[in-house]
This record gives structure tokens, C-alpha cells and sequence, in this order.
């Protein structure tokens, strides 16, 4: 039919035209091996201290324009992993659950909860690694000011701001892990201070929406 074909071609040029203005108007990606510096996670939380992780230079390469905090925390024998990522581009935030498959895991429980202040997180157990623990993973993201645990709609709003050729400022990835303890009766235990870093890791991201910048080309 051709008005479908037509509708088609417009809508292939308009998102060409998207990326075009946002490439035009948007600085350089930052480089492979740039650190996450807009925000301050302090490195002593919950009385747990942190310590900066190494990221293997294949992973790196593979989140080149992507800014990011690898961070291990720990208390006497307990662990939690953070990871905090940064990106302006909607390829630059990756699908936690695509990550862990990659390393080996399977994702199971796979379910949405809340944090104290109602803020939406996304819960999963990652399970079945030769040789390594299970694990307990929380997520979330901060996209134009607002937290969300669905990727899809990260995506789409940075689309969306690419389309119109503004920037809205970073936008976040928020990954928790720790291994799931021995006993059983510890789990709750355990998610609950995943639920708890995710609270306060949160409270440091700049999670009010900027102000948009007109780019004088559309």
C-alpha cells in the first residue's frame, strides 16, 4: 500500500534526523577508560567500606562512551557489589540481565519491588555459574529526572530527546549485587541491605530533570 511505504520513509527520516541534530549538538563521547565524576558515592555506606573494582579492558571497550563506578563494599565477610554507570546515548545503558547471561549466569525470580520512598527497583536472583555464587541482583535507572526499572522506557525517552535535539543531562544505570547467603533465613536479611545501598546510592544521583537546551536547529 503506499501510503504505508510513505509513512515508513518519514518515519526513517525523521529518526535519521534525530541522530543527526543529536550528533551535531551533543560533545564527544567520553573516552573508554573515563570515570564517573558528576556525582560522589561516598565509600563508606551502611557500615560497609568500599574499594574501587578493576574492569577488565574487554569490558571497558565494550562500554566505551560510558562512564561508570565499579565499586566492592564490604563488612566482615559480607559483599556487596556496586556499579554505577553514566551515558547520554540510549545504546550507553545496557540490560543488566544481557550482562550477567553473558558472564555465564542464568536470570531467574525476576520481579519489580519498591524502595522505602516508593522509588521502583527491579530484582533478580543470578544462578547456575560453574564456580561461582548465586547471586541476589537489584536495578534501577535515572532518565530526564524520573527512576524507573524498565529499560525500554529509558530508551525511548532518550530517543525521544535525540528526536527533538536536546539534552537533558546524564542519565544513570544503578546495579546491586551480593551472594546469596548459605541460609536461607539470612536472604531476607540480605536484600533488604541491597534495598537499602540502592536508597542511598540513589540519593546521591542528580535526579531532578534539567533544564532543555535548545539547539537553534529544529
Amino acid at each position: 500500500m503506499p501510503h504505508v511505504g510513505r509513512m515508513a520513509a518519514l518515519l526513517m527520516f525523521l529518526f535519521g534526523t534525530g541522530w543527526l541534530v543529536a550528533a551535531l549538538t551533543k560533545p564527544p563521547p567520553p573516552a573508554i577508560n573515563a570515570p564517573l565524576t558528576d556525582v560522589t558515592i561516598p565509600r563508606h555506606l551502611l557500615d560497609y567500606v568500599g574499594l574501587d573494582s578493576i574492569v577488565d579492558p574487554t569490558a571497558r571497550k565494550a562500554l566505551a562512551g560510558t562512564r561508570l563506578i565499579a565499586r566492592t563494599y564490604r563488612r566482615g565477610g559480607e559483599m556487596v557489589q556496586c556499579v554505577v554507570m553514566s551515558g547520554d546515548a540510549p545504546g550507553t545503558l545496557h540490560d543488566p540481565r544481557d550482562c550477567l547471561a553473558g558472564s555465564g549466569w542464568h536470570v531467574t525470580g525476576e520481579h519489580d519491588e519498591r524502595l522505602a520512598d516508593g522509588q521502583p527497583i527491579h530484582a533478580c536472583r543470578a544462578v547456575e555459574r560453574p564456580g561461582a555464587a548465586d547471586l541476589d541482583v537489584v536495578y534501577l535507572f535515572v532518565v530526564d529526572g524520573r527512576v524507573t526499572s524498565d529499560l525500554a522506557s529509558v530508551r525511548a525517552t532518550m530517543l525521544w530527546d535525540a528526536l527533538k535535539g536536546r539534552s537533558q543531562g546524564s542519565n544513570y544505570l544503578v546495579r546491586l549485587s551480593t551472594p546469596l547467603p548459605v541460609r536461607s533465613r539470612d536472604t531476607a536479611v540480605a536484600h533488604d541491605h541491597l534495598l537499602n545501598f540502592a536508597a542511598r546510592i540513589l540519593a546521591c544521583l542528580p535526579i531532578h530533570p534539567r533544564t532543555p537546551q535548545k539547539t537553534g536547529l529544529l
